[in-house]
């Protein structure tokens, strides 16, 4: 679970209503002494909210009302734990750390009931023995079952371990060096499977200086290869890499990836890119290059499209949403940052304050059928502009129902703002909605932060003055 950091910048229980909307709003939650919060899930009608308060970890209660109806605080090892992930599941959550043991670090994880009563506890493994404090990194399995954990020595070398959360029991660690790796340079993505599998997945040779070889490298390991380690490889031909990300198919048994090329010019997207890959090894992958229409440049750049240097800039791929046929849907967004001076041009030792600003721009959503041909390609309008917080009220929410996508916005990010949204459907005929206005009700949502507790609900926290309100919409 994406853990929340705090940004440094009415009722209880009160909810309204528009259209077919419900907004319920908890109180005000302080939060000066806190480091980090998780909104960890629902269960049996009761929303948890974790809290990362520095010298302890506070677990938080609130029913349908939004209204806190109990409290309790978790304890750790004391020996100088850092929370590396919390996992809600069906049964309750999971929370994975680090402690010291004289110079060892070692992996722990705590499970709990949905009532925060701990249920099991386990040191799972020993990260290594380390003098100073190290850079770890974790991702979640889609059944959120697996939690992988990895380390980056000396930019070369990878130390990866899998847990099963269910049983907390280490499936299997392992170390590799991939030749001639620059970490920085060529990583891309990693993956975890259900199983517990791992994906190591580089961008290698995507530069247009020296020889033409670029390519991805695809590094898999697991139970599911008798923890062999496989490799494979996809040429890119004359295209090069302009932002793409990569997702686990399980239903198909592939690894599918979608992004943007450049061929030309590295800083501009001239078409886009659908990547399917059997891992059994038995079957050919499919790779298929498509030019951006001018109108669909056109529809997401607007005035910033040229027509003598065709295609897309300052955009990135968000995420990856997996059709049952074999086929995917990409989403793209633009986002520009752009850093200024305020006391004038000129910069000096004493120069003055800078303020960095954020527009997060159109969405784009891209279908792939299973033969890499585009099914359906539309552009999503909305333009949010910031500057000083680290884009935190902008971006968007996706929302998956079975009948159709939801992408939830604010229109503007002010502090009296209005909230739309896009209802997607699965041929791409959307409508765009307003949802809710926050005009008199000190609310400043974090979309990109939300939760889905179900089809029709879903909770935004608002953060607004060191002050936490959690948001409950329900459709």
């Amino acid at each position: 679970m994406k853990r929340l950091l705090l940004g440094f910048f009415l009722i209880q229980g009160c909810f309204f209503s528009l259209s077919a909307q419900k907004i319920t709003v908890s109180e005000s939650i302080g939060l000066r002494d806190d480091l980090a919060y998780d909104i960890l899930g629902e269960w049996s009608g009761q929303l948890l909210l974790l809290r990362d308060q520095s010298v302890a970890l506070q677990v938080q209660g609130f029913n349908r009302q939004m209204e806190k109806v109990w409290e309790k605080t978790l304890e750790l090892d004391k020996r100088r734990p850092q929370v590396l992930e919390v996992v809600n599941e069906k049964r309750g959550f999971s929370i994975a750390y680090t402690f010291r043991e004289d110079l060892e670090l070692r992996l722990k994880i705590h499970r709990y009931d949905p009532a925060a009563v701990l249920l099991d506890s386990a040191t799972v493994a020993l990260v290594g023995e380390e003098l100073f404090p190290i850079s770890l990194h974790s991702l979640i399995s889609e059944d959120r079952s697996k939690l992988l954990v990895y380390k980056v020595e000396r930019y070369k070398e990878i130390h990866a371990f899998s847990v099963d959360l269910d049983s907390l029991k280490l499936l299997w660690q392992y170390t590799f060096a991939p030749e001639d790796l620059d970490y920085e340079r060529d990583f891309q993505q990693m993956i975890v499977d259900n199983q517990g599998n791992m994906f190591c997945i580089l961008d290698k040779d995507n530069r247009k200086t020296g020889p033409v070889n670029h390519r991805f490298e695809v590094f898999y390991y697991g139970s599911s290869t008798a923890l062999q380690l496989k490799r494979f490889e996809v040429p890119m031909g004359d295209k090069f890499t302009y932002d793409i990300r990569f997702a686990y198919d399980h239903l198909n048994e592939q690894l599918v990836g979608g992004g943007l090329y450049s061929i030309e010019n590295l800083a501009r997207a001239e078409g886009s890119m659908f990547l399917l890959l059997p891992i059994s090894g038995t079957e050919e992958g499919i790779l298929q290059f498509r030019e951006l229409e001018d109108a669909f440049a056109l529809s997401f750049m607007g005035k910033n499209f040229n027509v003598k240097n065709r295609g897309i800039t300052e955009t990135s791929i968000r995420e990856i949403v997996l059709r049952k046929d074999g086929g995917f849907l990409m989403i793209g967004e633009r986002e520009r940052i752009y850093q200024r001076n305020l006391s004038g041009s000129r910069v000096d030792m004493l120069g003055g304050r800078f303020v960095v600003d954020y527009y997060l721009d159109d969405l784009f959503i891209i279908s792939c059928n299973p033969d890499g041909t585009v099914h359906w390609e539309e552009v999503f309008h909305k333009k949010q502009y910031s500057q000083d917080d680290d884009a935190m009220y902008s971006s968007y929410l996706l929302v998956k129902t079975p009948s159709n996508l939801r992408l939830l916005f604010n229109d503007e990010i002010r502090h009296e703002n209005t909230v739309s949204e896009y209802v997607i459907s699965p041929t791409g005929q959307f409508d765009r909605n307003s949802v809710m206005s926050t005009d008199y009700q000190n609310l400043r949502l974090r979309f990109r932060d939300a939760v889905q507790v179900s089809a029709n609900e879903v909770i935004v926290p608002s953060e607004r003055r060191s002050k936490l309100k959690l948001v409950r919409i329900t459709y």
